[in-house]
């Protein structure tokens, strides 16, 4: 015989036709398809609500169609019908169902079943009849095993033959062709030949799984950043400080011009690994936040002139900002700086070291309608727009650019986590990033930062200033800085900087002995780490705050320990006095300006 394929509409009707069948006659064979049936049941995750309310209507008609005298004989069928079902689908059910948690209620989402009928589908024919239309399994369904190399390949196909040959149920998942999703799929031969194919929608479910593992993958990588970032950030800190004042020393003899060079690339790689480290911290929300007002165009501007020296001699690099200042917005400039090295290197490699990249820095007032499709408060904005003579995002790669990891560069070119840190950055910042092709060609991203109200005068003169050059200022006049650190090698930079500018600086590993120093009437600068063994950065700035009530406390961090451990230490820090929280590797030239801040 020819086999036969139909689909099933809903598997209540099928109980329903078998059980009226078997209550007609009591043939074995019958209730052998009925377990059969809740078997497919089991393994389809249908839910049994309905086998009750079947079971009655079924046992009702029987009743009234019979004379009284029947009645023991009617129930006895209909029960054993019924348990036959219920058996075989607590059987299947022990340990098949998959994903844990599939049966605790909620959603079922029904399945798609193709029953097939005894004789060619399970021998190797081709199925013949009526084509099965199915969403999710495709039209028409062709033969069993044929349908299963093309889902599951080819080395499932053996496996499958022996299941169906010895009536296995077999279970797999499978990505249909193109943007289909995913479904699982069930295989569930009967004891005449027959069989059911089942399957169900299972993307959400699998997007679900992907997502967690992304989450632990996410966690893993946060783990190894807080883990490292304070032994790299305490090995690059002496690195930059004494390059720094290295390179400062040679500025003022020419003959030494060839070794300035030299540091200066020795600092620009410190720096660039810092740059690195903090990425990192960002992402896993590690690090500091400290915003503060700016204009961004200035800001931008003083950012792009350090980029404009690392691009390729083919790229140009040209800004547009506002004529007069304007787009005042709070930001942080180490951050900024990283949103416009990822995007504009990015730029950079997409068109090959030849082409052009336009930043532009305006205003805009956003009306609630396109609020609404911004997913933003309504309300003026910064815009930051960095478009690029590239090819432009390629097309079904748009919304994944900003997924961590995602990267179309080749191995070794890049993480995948560039564009990621830069939406962070930005959320953080309560703004918003949109990435778009340009119709003539290129890839354009917007930044859209809320504006605040302009920053004070003195604090926006201090933010533009660059202090190359001024280390040998007597910032300090004489004052005394207790420096507090772990590490002897951070410790001694800070130290020698400190001098440099002035101070009579004192170094100490042990936050004991800079609470002795206090209490004996020392200090007016305190330098310290955060996280220490032993005496912590905001325990020690409340007892030397104690001893020393008008003191000036900087905290420099490298972010180490656990993201909630870093962040109370942070808020405890500032909680206590502390006028400036820095993050290690910090510049000469960063603390030299602090400096200049907190003794004008």
């Amino acid at each position: 015989m020819t086999a036969a394929a139909f689909a099933i509409d809903d598997p209540l009707t099928w109980f329903d036709r078998l059980q009226r069948a078997y209550i007609e006659r009591s043939d074995e064979a019958l209730l052998e398809e009925v377990a059969d049936l809740g078997r497919m049941m089991a393994v389809t995750d249908f839910p049994l609500e309905g086998i009750v309310e079947v079971h009655g209507q079924v046992l009702t008609d029987a009743l009234a169609a019979n004379p009284a005298g029947g009645m023991p004989g009617l129930v006895a069928a209909a029960a054993t019908c019924l348990s036959e079902l219920l058996v075989a689908h607590r059987v299947a059910s022990v340990g098949v169902a998959g994903d844990s948690g599939s049966r605790s209620g909620g959603d079922h989402p029904l399945a798609d079943f193709i029953h097939f009928l005894p004789g060619g589908a399970l021998a190797g024919e081709t199925v013949s009849g009526s084509p099965a239309e199915s969403p999710q399994m495709g039209s028409p369904p062709r033969d069993l095993f044929q349908w299963i190399e093309e889902l599951a390949g080819r080395e499932r196909s053996e496996g499958a033959r022996e299941a169906v040959a010895r009536r296995r149920m077999l279970m797999f998942e499978a990505r249909l062709p193109g943007d289909g999703g995913h479904i699982r799929v069930i295989v569930c031969p009967f004891h005449d030949g027959g069989g059911i194919m089942g399957s169900r929608d299972i993307s959400r479910l699998v997007n679900a799984r992907e997502e967690a593992f992304q989450r632990r993958r996410l966690e893993s990588v946060g783990q190894l950043a807080g883990g490292l970032a304070h032994e790299l950030n305490n090995l690059l800190q002496p690195i930059v400080s004494m390059a720094q004042m290295a390179r400062e020393d040679c500025a003022a003899k020419p003959e030494d011009a060839e070794l300035e060079e030299a540091l200066s690339v020795i600092l620009d790689c410190a720096l660039r690994a810092a740059e690195i480290v903090h990425g990192m911290l960002v992402y896993v929300r590690r690090s500091p936040r400290g915003l503060t007002a700016a204009f961004l165009g200035d800001a931008v501007a003083q950012e792009l002139d350090t980029i404009r020296r690392t691009l390729p001699a083919g790229i140009a690099l040209e800004f547009h900002g506002p004529d007069e200042a304007a787009s005042v917005v709070s930001l942080q400039t180490g951050e900024l700086g990283q949103i416009l090295k990822n995007i504009v290197r990015n730029a950079a490699q997409a068109m090959a070291g030849s082409g052009r990249i336009t930043v532009t820095v305006d205003e805009i007032l956003a009306a609630p309608a396109q609020a609404v499709r911004l997913q933003v408060p309504a309300g003026r904005y910064g815009r930051l727009t960095i478009a690029d003579t590239g090819p432009g995002i390629a097309a079904g790669q748009q919304d994944h650019i900003f997924e961590p990891f995602f990267t179309t560069k080749d191995i070794g070119m890049g993480t995948g986590l560039g564009l990621s840190i830069v939406q962070g950055i930005v959320k953080s910042w309560g703004g918003v990033v949109i990435a778009r092709n340009h119709p003539e060609g290129g890839a354009v991203f917007e930044i859209l930062l809320p504006a605040t109200e302009p920053p004070s005068a003195s604090h926006a003169a201090a933010a533009g200033r660059q202090h190359r050059g001024e280390f040998s200022e007597n910032l300090g006049q004489g004052r005394i800085a207790l420096i507090v650190d772990d590490d002897t090698r951070v410790l001694g930079a800070w130290e020698r900087l400190l001098k440099r500018g002035g101070f009579d600086a004192r170094a100490f590993v042990r936050g004991e002995d800079a609470v002795a120093a206090a209490v004996r009437g020392d200090g007016d600068l305190l330098l310290t780490d955060l996280m220490m063994p032993g005496m912590d950065g905001p325990e020690l700035i409340g007892l030397v705050r104690q001893a020393r009530p008008g003191i000036r406390v900087i905290v420099a961090t490298g972010g180490a320990g656990h993201e909630t451990d870093v962040e109370d230490a942070m808020l405890s820090a500032s909680a206590l006095g502390a006028d400036e929280i820095l993050l290690k590797p910090v510049p000469a030239d960063r603390l030299f300006e602090t400096l200049k801040r907190l003794y004008p």
